[in-house]
């Protein structure tokens, strides 16, 4: 079992922030950072600078040797509060797209052996006796990808303590941590992670990064939730903070608190069945605020729960023409599936992965039918 820690804050004020963590944090070996290099890693849309500040005074004060943050996506300037924040607390800040790269190798990992088709529930006592001895037979090491390229000022780091966003959006099928690591590595790795694609490959060659990723986390936090990535609606904007050091459980949770079942997402399921955490509600231990409630609170005020079928399976059209903000969504766009010629804009269907990052990004451009 994993454990997840949830808290509604009545405010991002300090106080409430220091009062939420200080529950949160039960349980977490402070002596991991002392002395330690520690990369805090945010993405968009923007962590709130309260958490941050207080995310990079607590490790302070527990005796880390260093302190970077860094960051590899923006469709937006770093609003001032943050880069105010990295300042006054003298610590450097490292955009991931200049950085210089390393090259690591990704680990092999057990081929599972897939539970019999009928289950072992209905089966003879000899044959359920015959699968599970199979179980132990030694398995093919396997992976999809020989090495991967992530930025030097991560791997020169002790630990990483991812943050980022809750999002009420129809992009959440390839949102969460695991899927931030399209965005930690150049585009040389990403393009192998979408050839793997058809070998309906991809999940596994993300999961394997994210692997790498997160046997370097010391622990992750999920800050509230963002009503619209365009920024143009105060929505749904809910303080609700998460924290655990298993980021796939952080991932799981977060699917379920948006509407999702925890299986629905590809990456969880899959996570899960590698090892590479708890990615199935089921596995996972909740402490703090109680759980049933805080969903209900967010659910019920969801400005995307009704879309939630249409996340599984429309492609995006482009209803108008707005070459500003469709380049702009074109910098989402994971496959290059946005497509220009000769001035006009595209879609290309062989490409869309459905992930509607077009549609929360420039949704009066993008429809989904």
């Amino acid at each position: 079992m994993s454990s997840v820690g949830i808290k509604k804050c009545e405010s991002y004020r300090i106080e409430d922030v220091k009062n939420a963590f200080k529950e949160l944090f039960t349980g977490l070996d402070k002596d991991k950072i002392k002395d330690k290099k520690i990369l805090i890693f945010f993405d968009y849309p923007f962590p709130n600078y309260v958490i941050l500040d207080y995310v990079i005074n607590f490790l302070k004060e527990e005796g880390a040797s260093k302190i970077s943050v860094g960051t590899s996506l923006f469709i937006e300037p770093i609003p001032h509060e943050l880069m105010n924040t990295f300042s006054e607390n003298n610590v450097e800040f490292t955009d991931f797209r200049q950085s210089q790269y390393e090259r690591l190798d990704v680990p092999y990992r057990k081929n599972k052996r897939p539970e019999h088709f009928r289950g072992f529930a209905v089966m003879s006592p000899v044959q359920y006796a015959e699968e599970k001895s199979l179980e132990k037979i030694e398995q093919t090491n396997v992976r999809t990808m020989k090495n991967v390229l992530l930025p030097v000022s991560l791997t020169d780091s002790d630990f990483v303590v991812p943050i980022i966003k809750m999002k009420d959006s129809p992009i959440f099928k390839i949102g969460g941590f695991v899927n931030s690591m399209l965005y930690l590595v150049p585009t040389i790795t990403r393009g192998e992670i979408f050839v793997n694609m058809l070998e309906a490959k991809h999940i596994e060659s993300v999961l394997e990064i994210f692997n790498i990723f997160s046997e370097r986390t010391l622990f992750g936090i999920v800050d509230g939730i963002e009503g619209d990535l365009s920024q143009k609606e105060e929505l749904n904007r809910m303080q609700v903070l998460l924290f655990s050091t298993d980021l796939l459980s952080l991932d799981s949770l977060t699917s379920v608190l948006i509407g999702f079942r925890s299986s629905e997402i590809e990456t969880n399921k899959v996570g899960d069945v590698f090892g590479f955490g708890k990615g199935l509600l089921q596995n996972i231990e909740l402490y703090g605020d109680n759980f049933e409630k805080v969903r209900k609170d967010i659910v019920k005020n969801l400005k995307y729960a009704n879309e939630i079928g249409k996340r599984r399976s429309n492609i995006p059209h482009i209803a108008k023409t707005d070459p500003t903000k469709i380049k702009k969504a074109m910098d989402f766009c994971p496959t290059g599936a946005i497509e220009e010629k000769d001035g006009e804009f595209s879609i290309n269907k062989d490409k869309c992965i459905k992930c509607n990052f077009c549609v929360q990004i420039a949704h009066e451009i993008f429809k989904l039918k």
